[in-house]
């Protein structure tokens, strides 16, 4: 459901009074888990 998605910055920004931002992480790429593996392993 895509519906159930919010932007990351607009709930972040919404309890400004309760949450200090100590960094932002900006991944460069994901790795996927390979077909018929686990992703533990």
């Amino acid at each position: 459901m895509p519906g159930v998605y919010k932007a990351i910055h607009a709930v972040m920004a919404a309890p400004t009074d309760l949450v200090s931002v100590l960094g932002r992480f900006d991944p460069k790429w994901v790795k996927m888990c390979p077909s018929g593996e686990r992703p533990e392993d």
